[in-house]
């Protein structure tokens, strides 16, 4: 099974095992213990597969289980309804005692569609592939080179961190040239990457013109061709790499 098939199906059991407790809840057919339980063993893997498929849209998903909105402390989250005190009596007569009054319960169900809607449209993401997924690792990975480089350059090894931040640079725009098709590219150099990305539409004039400055300090880094780089170039450089990969992804 491929990848892309894999993370299809952890995500479809997720909203099976999603919407058949949805279902429990609306029915009165569990009592709080087992809703708390089943709720949170489907909540933690299922905030997982949303940030990794759609970060973008995790806060919004957490919202819903603790109000960060900035909601009247009267308007609680899923967290909140979940960990409300409960008499012994109460938790054998049924979620509707529970959730007394009866407003609570409605506000969990509905935060929970609402939660089970963000998770169903993760299934766009997967539609078209694990492309993206691998990018949103990919710039995880070249954030911490880069971080590597900016340690470099704070010890004074300029050369070593305009290298470093060429190196992130070139796997970047090779990992682009993947995604794309461009099997030429992937093999290139920073400047003959860049320029084929440009050439098929898929990078920023603007972003071309930096690359092409960048690899000329690069390449004379690498070869220890005449002055090294000053701190201020090596640490403009490290941050137009950090633009350049978070603009491109």
């Amino acid at each position: 099974m491929d990848r892309t098939a894999a993370a299809t199906n952890q995500l479809h059991a997720l909203l099976a095992s999603g919407r058949a407790l949805l279902e429990r809840v609306e029915a009165e057919e569990l009592d709080p213990r087992s809703v708390m339980a089943a709720y949170q063993q489907w909540y933690t893997p299922t905030l997982a597969v949303v940030d990794a498929l759609m970060p973008e849209r995790r806060p919004e998903f957490e919202c819903y289980y603790r109000r960060t909105d900035g909601a009247a402390s009267s308007t609680p989250g899923i967290a909140g309804i979940l960990a409300a005190p409960s008499l012994a009596g109460e938790r054998k007569a049924g979620l509707s005692e529970i959730f007394d009054p009866a407003t609570p319960r409605l506000i969990f169900l509905h935060l929970f569609s609402l939660q089970l809607a963000v998770l169903s449209s993760a299934d766009t993401v997967l539609a078209a592939g694990l492309g993206r997924l691998e990018s949103i690792v990919a710039a995880g990975l070249f954030d911490a080179e880069l971080a590597a480089a900016g340690d470099l350059l704070a010890c004074d090894r300029r050369r070593a961190a305009a290298v470093v931040t060429g190196v992130v640079v070139e796997q970047h725009l090779a990992a682009m040239a993947r995604r794309e098709g461009l099997k030429g590219a992937r093999r290139s150099s920073i400047a003959a990457q860049a320029k084929a990305l440009q050439k098929a539409g898929l990078l920023a004039g603007a972003h071309y013109r930096e690359i092409r400055r960048l690899a000329k300090l690069v390449d004379r880094s690498r070869k220890g061709r005449g002055p090294a780089p000053g701190r201020k170039q090596v640490g403009l450089m490290i941050a137009r790499a950090q633009e350049l990969v978070r603009e491109t992804l």
